[in-house]
């Protein structure tokens, strides 16, 4: 509810947002913070896949997604979201396009655990680096997006 499609976050009226009540100074050490630990925790990514040494890339995979099920559905009761998430299951063309993006993701993760579990961390790391770069290029070509 608190963002749009495309364009970011939507700036709540003033004083109904929690930016009107933190300084700047403060949001901006917390969100440092954050991304540092994001990124920090990303950073050692690969070295969690080797430790599960036995595991194969499929296999992982296919625990990420069912533990990312079951955290979805926790999520849906505690905001009681299941009646709007309903009507997205009956929407062909949702459901079409959710599955093609979980098709992409799923390939796009069993290649970055493949290589990270067979020496090849640096080339999939630099692959996550040059994604989002190809992504915009495929957004200004096909879609017509402008940068700004």
């Amino acid at each position: 509810r608190g963002f749009v499609l495309c364009g970011g976050p939507r700036r709540p009226p003033s004083g109904a947002g929690y930016s009107d009540t933190v300084p700047d100074s403060r949001l901006s050490s917390r969100g440092l913070a954050l991304a540092v630990s994001a990124y920090g925790l990303w950073g050692f990514l690969p070295v969690y896949f080797l430790l599960l040494d036995p595991s194969t890339p499929v296999e992982i995979v296919a625990w990420r997604i069912v533990l990312s099920l079951v955290f979805c559905v926790l999520l849906l009761a505690v905001t009681r979201a299941f009646r709007p998430f309903a009507a997205l299951l009956r929407d062909r063309r949702v459901m079409g396009l959710s599955l093609l993006a979980g098709i992409l993701i799923a390939i796009n993760w069993i290649v970055y655990v493949y290589g990270s579990t067979n020496g090849f961390v640096v080339e999939a790391a630099l692959g996550y680096f040059i994604n989002p770069i190809v992504s915009i290029a495929l957004g200004v070509i096909f879609l017509r997006e402008r940068l700004r």
